[in-house]
Formats: structure tokens, sequence, C-alpha cells
């Protein structure tokens, strides 16, 4: 059977007989898409999308810093594979004011430390104002989201709130830039997932031709961090709180909030497959410093910094 997607999906079953008695049987579920449309009519196939279509995304996320360690000794590294489902509302108030409204459900699936699996939910909403209806005018936006997530690790679930304010431009035909302030915050069952953080950042897009682009951004937060390492007095003496982590069973690993300046980097590529599909890698550096200074000659390595990686392939699909 078809889709008006451009999916086409099969089950073969097949069965073989040799001399001897000998049988052989097989049973095959197939699944095929055409990643391309070009040089095919173009009344084949309906490509407009609708007001406010649905968004799936299909992620596979490699961390070489799960657990956020300073030490190279220290860090452990997985593969988390995520799912999210979302649809935006758009709500006109007047010719400049607009109002748009994004609820969205979300699964993360880790290949080893299955504690990060996680299931969630959430809305987020915006109050846009454009100032002008000219090429190049400023959309600024205030901006709020909640977000809840039932983790397999008891002491991360918990809920998510932020609020803060941002603006977009098209600084030419192929360039995009956008920048936002937000004020984050985090309530989890342990205390030491419990955070408070403020974030500044810029992304920009630059569009390579008609089905590619590239991006490339940065951001700042001042705030509450987590690391789960062995228990150390460096760590102890920079904690606010910490509890021995449930992610890691019997390694007897303790989880510690500590306040941090973090800097973020990311660069991708996005690759449209079709009118409604697209590809997407990306790869995200952070590198997180404490702030608190630790004099005491037995605590030395409190003051230093961890790094993290993550490398990202997603497969986007509107309908």
């Amino acid at each position: 059977c078809s889709s008006d997607l451009g999916f086409k999906i099969g089950i073969d079953y097949q069965t073989v007989r040799a001399f001897g008695g000998e049988q052989g049987h097989g049973l095959r579920l197939w699944v095929s898409k055409e990643l391309d449309g070009k040089g095919l009519p173009r009344g084949l196939t309906e490509t407009r999308l609708p007001d406010d279509p649905v968004q799936l995304d299909f992620s596979v996320l490699w961390d070489d810093n799960l657990n956020r360690a300073r030490e190279d000794a220290e860090k452990l590294s997985d593969r988390i594979h995520s799912l999210t489902a979302s649809k935006r509302l758009v709500f006109p108030f007047t010719e400049r004011t607009r109002g748009t409204l994004t609820g969205f459900l979300s699964g993360d699936k880790a290949y080893t430390y299955s504690g990060y699996d996680r299931a969630g939910g959430g809305v987020q909403g915006e109050l846009q104002y454009r100032t002008s209806a000219e090429f190049d005018a400023v959309t600024f936006a205030l901006n709020g989201r909640a977000v809840f997530e039932d983790f397999a690790s008891d002491i991360r679930s918990g809920k998510r709130y932020s609020f803060g304010i941002n603006a977009r431009q098209s600084w030419t035909d192929r360039i995009d830039a956008f920048v936002a302030v937000t004020r984050n915050f985090r309530d989890a069952r342990s205390i030491v997932f419990d955070g408070r953080d403020t974030s500044a950042r810029f992304n920009l897009d630059y569009a390579l031709g008609q089905h590619s682009s590239f991006y490339a951004g940065g951001e700042y937060r001042r705030g509450d961090q987590v690391t789960t390492a062995p228990a150390s007095l460096s760590y102890a003496a920079l904690a606010k709180a910490w509890v021995a982590d449930d992610v890691y069973g019997a390694a007897g690993l303790r989880a510690y909030r500590y306040d941090a300046r973090t800097r973020i980097w990311t660069v991708g590529f996005n690759y449209a497959v079709g009118p409604r599909d697209s590809i997407d890698f990306s790869w995200r550096q952070a590198v997180s410093t404490p702030t608190t200074l630790i004099t005491n000659p037995l605590y030395n390595s409190a003051g230093s910094s961890y790094r993290a990686n993550q490398f990202s392939l997603a497969y986007l699909l509107r309908f």
C-alpha cells in the first residue's frame, strides 16, 4: 500500500522447497520512500502542506560526555534515539501581531544507560509583533514554555518552565538571524536536579540553495549545572546539593549540582529530500566552568571545566 506522503509499505512471504524434503520460509516487512521528486511530472503528487502541519522528528544523538564529568577517565558516552511529534497553531490578531501555540510529545531511548529513557510533553506559546511589512523588518516576540518529563531515573523526573524574549530578522534573501534571552526553571523529584539559569543565544541560517541550508549558533548560560562522578572532595566543595545517581546503579556515582558558566556552540546542515521532509546533521559542543573559586589546594581541580560533544542525525517530516 502507499500513502500521499510518498511512503510505500509492503509484506512479502516466501517459501522454498528443495530436494531431500528441505523447506525454507521467509517473511519481510518493508518501507520505501522516494527521496527526491526531481524529473517527475508535477501532477503526479499533491505536495501542498496543510496550513498547520504536524511535524515528526526522528533523531539519533551521540554524546561523548553524558554525565558531564571533568576528567577523561570519568566520562561516559551513549547513543540516544528520539521521536518528537508537534503541531503549531497560529492566531492572527492584527496586521502586525499574532500568537502561536505549539503542543508536542516526545520520547528518548538510550542505548546503554536506560535511566535516561524519557517520555515527555508540553506546550509553547509566543506573542509576536512585526515592526513593518518590509522584507528586513524585525519580528519581536514574548515566549513561554512548559514541559513535563518522566524519566526512568526517578530523581530526574519533573517539570521545566521558561519564559523570555526573542527577535528574528532576514538580513538578505539567504541569511536569517535570531537572538533570544530566556530564564529557565526546573523542578524535579530530587533537589539536585532542580535548577535555575539564564541564557542568551543567537543563530544564523544561510540558504545554500533551494534544497539545503547551513546554520550556526552560540549560547551562554549562567546558573545551575549537574555533574555525575565518583565521590570527590572537589565536587563536594562546589556542590549546593548531591545525591546518589540511580542511572548508574552499582557504580556508586554521585550527582552534584553547582553554579557554572556554560558556553555552547552549534553548527549544522539541513538538506530537503522532498517537499515535506529533510535530513539534518549537527554538531554541538558545550564547555562549562564552575563559578565558585576554591583556594584550598586539596581541591585544586575544582575550578576546571568539563567539555561535551553531541553529534546528531535527524529526519524531519511534515504532513
